[in-house]
């Protein structure tokens, strides 16, 4: 009767812990369901930096699916030269809560801005174990912020008498940092609507404007 009780025991012990698994499994999916509902980018890291959790709408930004990208450095997917995102491995990070952007680095080589409300997960004795996200896409509202100080440096510019090229070099600044990736010209006809004559291309080598003259 021992043996037959104690295998009892532990039937009974193994059911419940299967339960309790699946339980487990099914409040995961329950809470994974609910931040695929979301419209902001939910991000969970854990200390080392590496994704444990991410919902639909960053699986739609990064190009690839949950799978995927479950265990891959963050850090990766940002733009060469973004400082802007916390090492926890450093510690590095002053505030519980904090607010950064950062620049990501595409598939399809475009750069798109995303603002971070971000919470540290601590548990017991306070050790940082993680981090929680929710980011918002501002690329488009960065981008017309930008158009519309280039457009007003632009205009303060003719309208205090400034050289012509000096008009055209603030227009280029401003749609090179809309988009980094470009390299921008301004290029004049002449008279005669024949020819292309040098305007201004400050990011540009002096030798191809001269070829380009």
């Amino acid at each position: 009767w021992g043996g037959v009780a104690f295998s009892f025991l532990v039937s009974g012990f193994l059911w419940l812990n299967l339960r309790a698994h699946r339980a487990t499994h099914r409040e995961r999916d329950r809470a994974q369901l609910y931040l695929d509902t979301v419209e902001a980018i939910i991000l969970v890291l854990d200390q080392q930096g590496c994704i444990t959790r991410i919902n639909r709408k960053g699986c739609q930004l990064l190009g690839q699916t949950e799978a995927a990208l479950l265990g891959q450095r963050w850090r990766d997917f940002l733009s060469d030269g973004d400082t802007s995102w916390p090492d926890m491995a450093a510690q590095n990070v002053m505030s519980t809560r904090f607010y950064h952007e950062s620049a990501l680095a595409l598939p399809n080589q475009e750069t798109r801005y995303i603002a971070w409300h971000s919470v540290l997960m601590t548990e017991g004795d306070s050790a940082t174990v993680g981090l929680l996200c929710a980011g918002e896409d501002v690329t488009e509202r960065r981008r017309a912020m930008i158009r519309e100080r280039a457009r007003n440096a632009a205009l303060q510019l003719a309208a205090a008498a400034a050289p012509l090229s000096a008009v055209f070099e603030a227009i280029i600044a401003g749609v090179e940092q809309e988009d980094p990736s470009m390299l921008c010209s301004i290029l004049l006809l002449d008279r005669e609507g024949r020819h292309l004559l040098y305007g201004a291309a400050p990011s540009l080598p002096e030798a191809y404007s001269r070829a380009i003259h």
